[in-house]
């Protein structure tokens, strides 16, 4: 190390061990200061060295500033707009997002678990388990415009609401303590004009592969939607990170066993999901990023599911989601809030048709 150079860093006021040949000790002790060092060549303390190391200290100071702003506009850009490309065919979708807080629910609307539009741009809500077996009929300002008490129901843990044909399901499949062997979606027709909604079937079903309570912990579930003439289901799968996607017939009356179509690994649990008829596209809802699919439900079943877009949403405690148009989504979170999720979409050609392109999971 005779004639390697020495590089300073830092001055450290602190008295330091003296010297010798061991890597542990890097450091230099002067009569006045102690400096870092790569290299154990001792060097003679001068004017000239104190100012080119206050020099030195000034621009790596100035370069950590740059740094980290350089980091804020990153974490900027990713929470309120990036640019992700999937390609249909031979083109280039580029597409870029914004979310922003729309609204407040009202305050008697406790945790809200599941929203579906319904008419003239109202959101149909409920509350999670432990709550009143109520549905909350909002605007998109979070104003209550009615609520109705749903009765011969027994809230055990509701979890998600999806819009059929002249009806919705109400789905009570929250199962966090996996001992629950028995699962029910309500159907329920829309009445605007009463304040009490009786469902008029109770859809029960199992999970096959669950053959162990509570061992098994894939049999959680938080999100539904429907597409004629199944609903399909989606776990919440602990552990994994990972969803199953069951689908049930809803015109069976009696107790049947969920068919198994697919499974995913994703970056956090899936606690909603929304479904786009017009764009054959479903919406999953994690804590932290939104997954849009496009799939074909041909027959009950996931054909050519391909991922073609990962939000990231910097919202707590996400817990529902659904589609106002083609392409904007709102979401809830469990304190109220309101957020809308608005995509943007571009074509064009690009050099990138052969990079950049989503990868389908399912």
């Amino acid at each position: 190390y005779a004639n390697a150079s020495v590089l300073r860093f830092a001055p450290h006021w602190a008295n330091a061990h003296p010297p010798h040949a061991s890597r542990k000790k890097n450091l230099i002790n002067t009569s006045q200061k102690t400096y870092f060092l790569f290299a154990f060549k001792p060097f003679n303390q001068s004017a000239s060295n104190v100012q080119n190391s206050n020099n030195f200290v000034r621009q790596m100071r100035i370069i950590y500033l740059n740094f980290i702003l350089i980091v804020l506009l990153f974490e900027q850009a990713c929470f309120h707009g990036i640019t992700y490309y999937y390609r249909p065919q031979h083109d280039t979708i580029k597409t870029t997002y914004k979310y922003q807080k729309i609204a407040q629910l009202d305050c008697s609307i406790k945790e809200s678990s599941g929203i579906v539009v319904v008419k003239d741009s109202l959101l149909l809500t409920h509350s999670d388990s432990g709550n009143p077996p109520y549905l909350y009929l909002t605007n998109l300002k979070g104003k209550l415009i009615k609520k109705f008490y749903v009765k011969n129901v027994h809230a055990i843990d509701w979890e998600a609401i999806t819009l059929g044909e002249d009806k919705i399901y109400l789905a009570d499949i929250g199962n966090n303590s996996f001992q629950r062997q028995q699962l029910s979606i309500y159907t329920i027709p829309l009445s605007w004009d009463k304040d009490t909604l009786e469902p008029i079937q109770k859809i029960v079903y199992v999970y096959p592969d669950q053959k162990h309570y509570p061992k098994h912990r894939h049999h959680d579930a938080e999100a539904i939607f429907y597409a004629k003439p199944y609903l399909y289901i989606f776990t919440k799968n602990y552990g994994t990170k990972s969803t199953d996607v069951y689908r049930v017939n809803p015109e069976i009356d009696y107790v049947q066993a969920a068919t198994w179509l697919a499974r995913s690994y994703l970056d956090s649990y899936v606690t909603d999901v929304a479904y786009s008829p017009a764009k054959n596209e479903i919406a999953l809802l994690t804590y932290g990023f939104v997954y849009i699919y496009r799939t074909q439900l041909d027959s009950g079943l996931f054909k050519n599911a391909r991922l073609t877009m990962r939000l990231r949403i910097p919202i707590s405690q996400t817990e529902a989601i659904t589609y106002l148009n083609d392409n904007t989504l709102l979401i809830t979170n469990e304190k109220g809030k309101i957020f809308k999720l608005t995509l943007f979409y571009t074509r064009r050609q690009s050099f990138l048709d052969d990079c950049c392109v989503g990868c389908g999971l399912f």
